[in-house]
């Protein structure tokens, strides 16, 4: 047997560290009776920075807390301000009006945030027509945009916060999937009261920006 070998070659090898964000924080509050087995949870977007969504009826109390785990052994409430987490504070942070939100905390700044985060139907199946959004409330617990609507027969299509910046259009009545800036609409044959759901995976939409899809159900009661 005969051995061959070539000339040796240098390589330079720089190691990158890929870090994996992962957790979740818990906002029980007055929006959901305080219930931490139910609160909303907050998912990890960077290092120790999380964010979600939220609907506060009217009526329902606007204080909340956060805590790190589905318990009361720790939690944050409000410090010097509304916006400043304080470990173990009795002062419950408050959100600023009732409504729907996107919350941002972050554990590295001790701060949080609340964002009008809204999605809704608009078309002229809905009682908006074309130029104003019928709001749907978040449910927080099945990550599901939901209304009940009496609708008209017409066209009925998905927008963020009433504007026609991020929305989202339909191909056809059947598929229950909706695409980003797509000119076609779920058209409605038959007017009545409809129950209308809708997910999306926007986790991170300022950093990934929005999904290519949404999917949706519209179901007449």
């Amino acid at each position: 047997d005969r051995k061959i070998y070539s000339e040796p070659i240098t390589l330079t090898i720089t190691p990158y560290e890929k870090s994996v964000v992962f957790g979740e924080i818990y906002m029980p509050g007055s929006y959901q009776g305080w219930g931490i087995e139910t609160a909303a949870a907050l998912t990890a977007i960077q290092k120790g920075v999380y964010q979600g969504y939220m609907t506060a009826a009217a009526g329902a109390g606007l204080g909340f807390k956060l805590n790190t785990e589905r318990n009361w052994a720790q939690f944050y409430g409000a410090g010097a301000t509304n916006s400043d987490l304080k470990n173990m504070s009795d002062t419950d942070f408050q959100l600023p009006a009732a409504g729907s939100f996107q919350i941002k905390v972050n554990l590295n700044t001790l701060k949080w945030t609340a964002t009008p985060y809204t999605w809704g139907i608009v078309g002229d199946g809905t009682s908006g027509g074309w130029d104003n959004s019928t709001p749907m409330s978040y449910d927080h617990q099945t990550k599901t945009w939901k209304v009940t609507a009496v609708l008209v027969p017409g066209n009925v299509k998905f927008r963020l916060n009433n504007s026609w910046a991020i929305n989202y259009g339909s191909k056809n009545t059947t598929d229950g999937i909706a695409y980003l800036d797509d000119s076609g609409a779920h058209y409605i044959g038959e007017g009545g009261t409809y129950e209308i759901t809708m997910k999306i995976n926007d986790v991170d939409p300022a950093s990934l920006g929005y999904p290519p899809t949404l999917t949706y159900t519209i179901t007449k009661k």
